[in-house]
């Protein structure tokens, strides 16, 4: 399934810490703040679970947050992309597939 996650975190280290968690996941930025990307059922329950932890950080404030959004096939179908296409886009989607041999 695809997911978009933004963030509004105030502190920069903690931000830095979301970001290396989202980039493990496999997911592609799309903005400062917003990522993108197909995860498995559990890689999304394990990421939404170091994302939840987080929260236990010190540096946390009470107006950060973390938006998890699963997008369904019909948002993905009405989605509109107004201005330049991310370059990536297949490949954030998980329409695009690479076989190495």
């Amino acid at each position: 399934m695809n997911y978009l996650i933004s963030y509004d975190i105030t502190d920069d280290r903690l931000r830095s810490k979301i970001v290396k968690h989202l980039g493990r996941a496999g997911l592609y930025r799309l903005q400062y703040s917003v990522f993108t990307g197909s995860l498995s059922n559990a890689i999304s329950d394990k990421l939404a679970d170091e994302l939840r932890n987080l929260q236990q950080e010190k540096v946390w404030q009470p107006e950060d947050s973390i938006l998890i959004l699963p997008l369904h096939k019909y948002s993905n179908d009405r989605l509109e992309i107004i201005g330049q296409t991310p370059e990536d886009w297949d490949l954030m989607q998980g329409n695009l597939h690479t076989l190495v041999l």
